[in-house]
């Protein structure tokens, strides 16, 4: 249960490293932001990182998009690795989606761990986030996108 007056995360040590680890992650995709809009959301998932590692409140909702979509003429696949930042909670899941003339579109999620106020971030999960992640950023194609709820 969040603590009134704080962040209310109590993190133990270890989902501390855990997130220092994310944090340089989000650090490592500022090339591949084209707009400054991009910049500043990868700005405000790593300084909410930093407010959680301080038990700080975060104030934004934003998220962070590393993919790519890859197309034959029979179908086209995509494959995001995501991170959302709001409030309540950190978020690492995996977004894949299909397309095919014949069948229509698809899409499902992989979650691989979340970090709240009532859940520790799972470390072998996030640990395979990661790598994931670095795998999608080794093709030339994979792009940012970002999305922050302004309201």
């Amino acid at each position: 249960m969040k603590n009134p007056g704080t962040g209310g995360w109590f993190l133990a040590e270890d989902t501390r490293e855990l997130l220092v680890r994310v944090r340089e992650a989000v650090a490592g995709l500022a090339p591949l932001a084209t707009s400054g809009a991009a910049l500043i959301a990868l700005g405000e998932v790593w300084e909410a990182i930093e407010a959680v590692i301080r038990d700080e409140r975060i104030y934004v909702s934003v998220t962070l998009s590393v993919g790519f979509r890859r197309a034959d003429e029979f179908c086209q696949d995509g494959l995001f690795m995501c991170l959302r930042v709001d409030s309540d909670s950190i978020v690492l899941d995996e977004l894949n989606t299909t397309y095919s003339s014949d069948v229509g579109s698809d899409h499902f999620t992989v979650d691989y761990s979340t970090l709240s106020g009532e859940r520790a971030f799972d470390s072998w999960e996030v640990q395979k986030w990661l790598a994931k992640l670095a795998e999608v950023l080794s093709f030339d194609d994979a792009q940012l996108q970002t999305y922050r709820d302004d309201g």
